[in-house]
């Protein structure tokens, strides 16, 4: 089970992540949203290899929410619900 203060640091290290892209994209003159889909892309690579290597088990607890991440558990509404739920009318 993910503890409270590992939840907390990995959301502090993902908005300090964000905080800096902002500046990097516009260093490198390219489009803040590229800029996060590759940094999105690059964060989700590093933690599949990070929890499914077999060099080291040290980063498991920080790589497994960022990998097996679910936003709805245990949510048995129908596509058609969470589509009047979601989208604007």
């Amino acid at each position: 089970m993910l503890s409270i203060s590992v939840l907390t640091a990995l959301v502090a290290g993902l908005l300090v992540l964000i905080s800096f892209a902002q500046p990097a994209a516009d260093r490198l003159h390219l489009p803040y949203t590229v800029l996060l889909a590759i940094v999105g892309t690059a964060v989700a690579s590093l933690a599949s290899f990070l929890l499914y290597t077999p060099l080291t088990d040290v980063f498991n607890d920080i790589a497994e929410p960022l990998v097996k991440f679910q936003s709805m558990p245990r949510c048995s509404w129908s596509s058609s619900c969470r589509y009047c739920c979601f989208m604007p009318p």
